[in-house]
């Protein structure tokens, strides 16, 4: 009989246990946002960070001319290198976590 009810308790979904694997899936399948391609505007919210913005709005201060995909951060460190294909940008955005690698993007001021 206490067999029975241990396998019961242990069968029967708890929502401490629901809970931590609802969170799991979700950090695991949760969409990063798209880092912009060519043609996307930016805009500069803070000194480190860019936004995806409408071209048409008055926050967009910059066109993307390219990507570069998996890349380090030191990668970015010379934009005319690493953005060697579009001879126009002036600046390069690295965009990911520090020590992985991730997607620099090159652009222009509009």
């Amino acid at each position: 009989m206490f067999v029975h009810h241990v396998l019961r308790y242990l069968a029967t979904p708890h929502p401490a246990v629901l809970a931590v694997a609802v969170a799991a899936v979700w950090f695991l399948v949760r969409d990063e946002p798209a880092a912009p391609g060519a043609g996307d505007c930016l805009r500069k919210p803070t000194p480190s960070t860019f936004e995806t913005a409408d071209c048409g709005s008055t926050g967009a201060r910059y066109v993307v001319l390219g990507r570069v995909e998996n890349r380090a951060d030191e990668d970015a460190r010379d934009v005319s290198i690493i953005c060697a294909r579009w001879p126009d940008a002036a600046f390069d955005y690295w965009r990911e976590q520090p020590g992985s690698k991730g997607v620099v993007i090159c652009a222009k001021e509009r």
